[in-house]
């Protein structure tokens, strides 16, 4: 599994070094990726795109968006427009719902 994460990830990054736009949208960053793999909407059906998701042979697009942040987190020079206006919100949103963070973890109470 965790060979898989390294090539995600080596994937991912390589099109967010290409691609600007793939940076925002992780509907493109997915596309790009199954171009990579040769998965294309001319040569395959959604329905067999699906199945090979379904079965494993390509990666579920929320594995792929977590790829994503993890890049992001290592490389903030690819970070994309809308990096900071979502951890803008992100902030907003903590606030108004009286979120406390502590330098706890939820599991162990430890710090």
């Amino acid at each position: 599994m965790k060979k898989r994460i390294i090539i995600y990830k080596k994937l991912v990054l390589e099109i967010m070094q290409e691609n600007q736009i793939a940076r925002d949208n992780d509907l493109i960053l997915y596309s790009n990726l199954l171009n990579k793999f040769c998965y294309s909407p001319k040569i395959y059906s959604f329905e067999e795109i699906v199945d090979s998701i379904t079965n494993g042979r390509l990666p579920d697009i929320q594995y792929i968006s977590r790829c994503r942040r993890l890049v992001e987190r290592k490389h903030p020079e690819l970070r994309g427009k809308t990096y900071d206006k979502r951890h803008k919100i992100k902030s907003e949103v903590r606030t108004e719902l009286d979120y406390i963070e502590t330098p706890f973890d939820a599991v162990g109470m430890r710090p």
